[in-house]
């Protein structure tokens, strides 16, 4: 029993991505990268889509008789690709959005100050700098000035010690905390214990005031007009 095939609006288009291999997609887009590093500048338009189709129909030729030296498939699509753009001149969206990008016009003077800035900065970036290691001492050359250690090891050995001192403070920080805590409570309870003495000794000068036929206010004048008496 044959399946029955489901149809969708988009079957009617013309452009169907979905018969496109997106796995073969990127190894192209990967081979593109590799040859735009080996030749900068975009070199492939220079050649005409002759020589590209040519070049494809040899690595499909030597795909079929079984050469593996390299990915031939891959490669003639790249040129097969090429050869459309060079025989059709149609135009890749980044070189379209290039051209509507606004140009900026630097004048002779501008120019000139970038020029210096940029000798300048690669004339120190290239010329080496002595530096003391932080961790053996030991002087050494270098091209940055963000490099601290010597050498790898003792990148790492300044490493575990960070890492040593970031474990025994971490470990220190919950005595000391619970240390704090302890003096805030015995600070709090001293507190609290000056308050309630306060409080009876005050409760006692305010009755003793009263059993005397007076309020607390002429009591303690009465107290300090007989020290000053005595004095």
């Amino acid at each position: 029993m044959s399946e029955t095939r489901v149809m969708y609006p988009q079957d009617e288009e013309q452009n169907e991505y979905r018969y496109i291999h997106f796995a073969w997609l990127d190894e192209i887009a990967m081979g593109l990268t590799a040859g735009a590093k080996k030749h900068p500048g975009e070199t492939w338009r220079e050649i005409p889509s002759e020589e590209h189709v040519s070049r494809a129909i040899r690595h499909l030729s030597m795909h079929l008789t079984g050469d593996c030296s390299e990915p031939h498939l891959v490669n003639a699509s790249m040129r097969c690709m090429m050869a459309f753009a060079t025989a059709t001149g149609v135009r890749m969206p980044m070189e379209r959005a290039a051209e509507k990008a606004p140009q900026v016009a630097l004048t002779a003077e501008e120019m000139a100050m970038l020029t210096d800035e940029t000798e300048a900065h690669d004339e120190r970036k290239s010329k080496p700098i002595e530096e003391v290691c932080a961790v053996c001492g030991k002087v050494f050359m270098t091209a940055s000035v963000a490099r601290k250690y010597c050498s790898e090891e003792c990148r790492e050995a300044a490493k575990a010690a960070y890492n040593k001192r970031q474990s025994k403070e971490c470990k220190q920080k919950p005595k000391e905390k619970a240390a704090k805590t302890k003096e805030e409570l015995s600070a709090k309870e001293a507190e609290e214990a000056r308050r309630k003495e306060s409080a009876v000794h005050l409760g006692e000068l305010t009755k003793t005031a009263r059993e005397a036929g007076m309020s607390y206010g002429q009591y303690m004048a009465k107290k300090r007009m007989a020290k000053g008496e005595e004095a």
